[in-house]
């Protein structure tokens, strides 16, 4: 595996995991809310903007079109913060459809909003994003300068969400470098900034990439031991996706220790549940690893 396809694996791992999953229940509640606002102000840019984190992965048509309607309505109110979060969201949306390019012009959209109106906690989150396209078109150098402003900023918010977002980011940019003392350093320092928070899908994420970290190494055993750390973490929150993800990633091991037949059970068992939720991606990684194994 090449370096950029390292940095590609682990940002996929933190990002497209990250992203806030849209419930029915909540879609709809929000619907029935924007209805009953009848007035254009803010308000309703917020429940727009809402809508679209709750509907993209599902409908990016449908939350475009909601998305296009907030920034309409912020423009008309004047409404700069609200206008830079829409071009965010629809960054976000084009980006989780694999439009790198694309989406990049629309987070540098909303950054520059951001800057102008000095708002420093969008920033911060802007530059991620930033960072993360930029990452994912093999423009290491410009991911790399988002990710470290990101961090300075998040610091001196002294938000500990963004600090280690950033610092995540950071440490995935050191591991495709293959500077993985760097990388460990950084997901260490996150694991000691969330023993205080009962923050599981972050925790998991990190336990993911330093597995990953071992796996580049050859410490299969270590690695083993951080995915089943992550796994335990999914179960206990009945995360599906992560899961499946944790299995894919448990049997590849096998399938590097010779263990075929466990790694088959194992990625048999990762496909069951990504057909179940019908999460083409995983579904995908899946017969990736099991064809791998039918190759040996």
């Amino acid at each position: 595996m090449n370096k950029l396809s390292q940095i590609l694996l682990l940002i996929c791992i933190i990002f497209n995991f990250s992203i806030i999953k849209a419930q029915d229940s909540k879609l709809d509640s929000l619907k029935n809310c924007l209805k009953t606002h009848l007035t254009d102000d803010t308000v309703k840019v917020k429940l727009l903007n809402e809508i679209v984190r709750n509907l993209y992965k599902n409908d990016t048509a449908k939350a475009y079109d909601f998305a296009n309607k907030a920034i309409e309505l912020s423009e008309k109110l004047n409404f700069s913060k609200g206008k830079a979060e829409s071009l965010y969201l629809i960054g976000t949306s084009i980006s989780y459809n694999k439009s790198d390019k694309v989406a990049l012009d629309y987070f540098l959209k909303a950054l520059k909003i951001a800057e102008d109106i000095n708002n420093q906690n969008s920033i911060a989150q802007y530059l991620i994003a930033c960072g993360v396209s930029y990452a994912s078109i093999g423009n290491i150098s410009e991911a790399t300068g988002c990710y470290l402003r990101a961090r300075k900023i998040a610091e001196e918010l002294k938000d500990q969400s963004l600090i280690t977002r950033s610092l995540a980011y950071l440490s995935v940019i050191y591991t495709g470098k293959g500077d993985y003392r760097k990388a460990l350093e950084g997901y260490q320092e996150i694991l000691r900034l969330l023993e205080k928070k009962d923050d599981k899908k972050m925790r998991s994420r990190i336990f993911i990439n330093i597995g990953e970290i071992y796996k580049y190494q050859g410490n299969y055993l270590q690695a083993l031991e951080f995915y089943h750390k992550a796994l335990k973490l999914k179960e206990e929150d009945n995360e599906e996706s992560g899961i499946s993800l944790s299995f894919i990633n448990i049997g590849s091991i096998y399938t590097l220790q010779g263990d075929y037949e466990k790694a088959l059970d194992y990625q048999h068992q990762a496909l069951k549940i990504a057909d179940k939720i019908n999460d083409k991606r995983l579904i995908s990684n899946c017969y990736e690893e099991i064809g791998i194994v039918y190759l040996q």
